[in-house]
């Protein structure tokens, strides 16, 4: 309630209702500036121009969405809306840190997600946007060097590391496609299943030859 007003929030928009003669009657319509999870906090004043509304976005920004805007709106006494200010709330971490969650295995990031987007909780969902909206989140360059980097850095790796492990041609073919497409967990996991193989083979290679016998003359 502010004063004779009340704000009506939904995941499109806030609506002003004004007292009428005992009944509420829509005054003015504020479009959220900021896809409706996006908004960390949205603060209302009554000022002696009208009502003021305050959008502070930022609640999903250490989940990899990028923008974070600060809008306020004034709606005077006709019901006029007029933005009053706006401003760009920085990051408290670096995009890397932020976007942790992808870089390291796009693919693993996908199928780990994917149950959450398919089932309801009872969650309100952004204004006409697709539940696999945070798929296809846009991520900075940094992030995206920082992914490429690492599978090919992984499927290098793993070339080198089922070399020496002495696998065939298809497993050998088979683990490099997974670290470039996987990236680091599929390493990781390639280390883990096949170091015996490796060190079995090194110490068999170290096994000396018995010395040759003398005929006997």
């Amino acid at each position: 309630m502010l004063g004779h007003r009340t704000a009506l929030l939904t995941n499109r928009r806030v609506v002003l209702l004004q007292d009428s003669g005992g009944q509420l009657a829509p005054l003015a319509t504020v479009p959220l500036p900021a896809p409706f999870g996006d908004l960390d906090r949205i603060e209302a004043a009554q000022v002696a121009d009208g009502t003021l509304l305050s959008f502070i976005a930022g609640y999903r920004r250490y989940d990899g969405v990028s923008a974070a805007p600060q809008v306020s709106y004034l709606v005077d006494a006709a019901g006029r809306v007029t933005e009053v200010g706006r401003r760009e709330l920085a990051h408290d971490f670096p995009a890397l840190f932020e976007h942790r969650d992808w870089w390291v295995s796009p693919v693993l990031y996908a199928v780990v997600s994917l149950p959450d987007m398919l089932i309801e909780k009872g969650i309100v969902p952004d204004h006409g946007a697709s539940r696999f909206a945070p798929l296809l989140l846009p991520r900075p360059a940094p992030v995206w060097t920082a992914m490429i980097a690492l599978a090919l850095a992984s499927c290098l790796l793993a070339s080198w590391w089922t070399h020496r492990a002495m696998l065939g041609p298809r497993a050998r073919l088979a683990w490099c496609l997974a670290s470039l497409l996987l990236g680091l967990p599929a390493l990781l996991s390639l280390m883990v299943l096949q170091p015996r193989a490796e060190r079995e083979t090194l110490a068999a290679a170290d096994v000396p030859a018995p010395a040759p016998t003398a005929a006997p003359v």
